[in-house]
């Protein structure tokens, strides 16, 4: 789902701004987090393909994989992994 705009909750302000960002799952579809308001956030997407390149490498190695992007992209990709255990592994991993 793509929404107009150049808010990006994970690197703010862009220049030149986004011209629209992705609604991404903290905790995944994939991985049957759910579609509501508290697991979703706008970003842009750099940062969606980030944080899920990092979701994928957790999901390879466990929480002692070397992540890559920003400080906030790894932090969104930790959160959805430990939803994601934490729910009992659901689904298909990313």
């Amino acid at each position: 789902m793509h929404l107009p705009g150049n808010q990006c909750t994970v690197h703010g302000y862009h220049w030149p701004p986004v011209r629209r960002t992705v609604v991404h799952h903290i905790h995944p579809r994939g991985m049957l987090g759910p579609d509501v308001a508290v697991n979703r956030v706008n970003i842009c997407g750099t940062g969606h393909d980030t944080i899920h390149t990092n979701i994928h490498a957790l999901c390879l190695h466990g929480p002692d994989a070397p992540l890559v992007g920003t400080k906030a992209e790894r932090a969104l990709a930790l959160r959805g992994y430990q939803a994601w255990v934490d729910a009992g592994k659901p689904g298909h991993p990313e």
